[in-house]
């Protein structure tokens, strides 16, 4: 189950920014740290800046660009963090692109 989930919009290229309400913080020590390591389908590393603010969760800062310039993420296209309970991966939480089929 994805603990961040949102529709790619023109702006989110640039940052992400999900603005879903949630009843707890999903991702407390990336919060914390203002920082979110993950690792996309091809078993690549990316570190985000993240931070919390009134609008909602935002990813961003220089490796937030490279992931979308790399993996061609486009307008429409899903993004969605997961946590990696048990997978063996590098780290904590997955990312993975659900491409837009329209």
């Amino acid at each position: 189950m994805a603990l961040l989930q949102k529709t790619v919009e023109q702006r989110d290229l640039e940052q992400l920014t999900v603005t879903e309400p949630y009843d707890s913080e999903p991702i407390p020590n990336a919060a914390t740290s203002r920082s979110l390591t993950v690792i996309d389908e091809r078993r690549r590393p990316w570190t985000f800046d993240y931070r919390v603010t009134r609008r909602g969760r935002v990813l961003s800062g220089p490796q937030w660009q490279n992931f979308i310039r790399d993996n061609i993420v486009r307008v429409g296209d899903t993004v969605s963090i997961e946590r990696n309970d048990g997978h063996g991966y590098p780290a904590e939480y997955s990312i993975e692109i659900r491409r837009n089929q329209g």
